[in-house]
């Protein structure tokens, strides 16, 4: 957001605030008051990462977790005090869920296949692990000329752009 855009915002969100205190409504409030709590953490600056904002603002307190029960959001407010060990927790983590997505992709492909005698169980393994790591490959490559367009001045959709293409011309061959 522009700081025009952010000011006009949290301009609308006091005037929101003053009307829900002023009826008693406590829980909208609370959530509206959460909204410029959000605005206030963001105006530290825009070069700063998401990790650098979640420990800013469980620091300054302003970090409300709401679930509905008290023993998870004690729980999160405890992993959210060290963002970095819980960034590299769910990354050591993920990577092993995805495997799973092997076991559950191939009934769906048996069933796509299912009028054909030619392919077994062993077949739609094999082909679901490979375009499991295709898919796996080309987000990697993906995130790279993401982090490439940092230091060169590409359009945003250049690479959309150049993949519709390619695409598009090996259609109509």
């Amino acid at each position: 957001m522009s700081p025009a855009d952010k000011a006009q915002a949290r301009a609308d969100l006091q005037r929101e605030l003053e009307k829900a205190k002023a009826s008693g409504d406590k829980i909208g409030a609370g959530a509206i008051q959460s909204g410029i709590d959000g605005l206030d953490i963001t105006d530290a600056g825009s070069d700063e990462n998401l990790v650098d904002l979640l420990k800013k603002s469980m620091k300054a307190g302003k970090l409300n977790v709401r679930t509905g029960n008290a023993h998870w959001d004690d729980k999160i407010k405890h992993k959210m005090e060290n963002p970095d060990l819980l960034i590299y927790k769910l990354q050591n983590t993920a990577y092993k869920f995805s495997f799973l997505l092997v076991p559950i992709s191939a009934p769906f492909i048996w069933l796509m296949f299912a009028w054909r005698r030619g392919f077994r169980l062993y077949d739609h393994v094999v082909f679901s692990l490979y375009s499991l790591s295709f898919m796996s490959i080309l987000f990697i490559l993906a995130t790279l000329l993401n982090r490439l367009g940092d230091y060169l001045p590409i359009p945003d959709n250049a690479w959309l752009a150049l993949f519709l293409h390619r695409s598009c011309t090996s259609m109509r061959s």
